[in-house]
């Protein structure tokens, strides 16, 4: 595991690659899961560069009734990719829910 903090070129590389693959994803995944949802979740996550607390503080609070753990977990893979606890870029885990040649919602 790599434990190398990502500078902040990587991350906004790996932010700008997430919306270069949102249209390319699966707006829901076959559990119901919004998916679109979740890379908007990493997305905001890596430009804002959030650590745990702050991911927990705006995607964790299970009593809200807009909470998603799925997002929640999403968002989280972020973050921890960011400090170097996640090797592969949160990128990498979308194309393989992409239709060649059809764009998402």
């Amino acid at each position: 595991m790599n434990t190398k903090i990502r500078s902040l070129n990587e991350v906004l590389a790996e932010a700008d690659a997430l919306e270069q693959v949102k249209p390319r994803v699966f707006p829901v995944s076959k559990f119901g899961d919004d998916n679109h949802a979740a890379v908007d979740a990493q997305i905001e996550v890596l430009r804002k560069r959030m650590c745990p607390v702050s991911v927990y503080r705006d995607f964790g609070d299970d009593t809200n009734d807009e909470f998603d753990q799925y997002i929640l977990d999403s968002a989280l893979y972020a973050s921890n990719w960011i400090r170097g606890e996640e090797n592969n870029p949160p990128s990498n885990d979308w194309p393989l829910m992409a239709i060649a040649g059809v764009t998402g919602v």
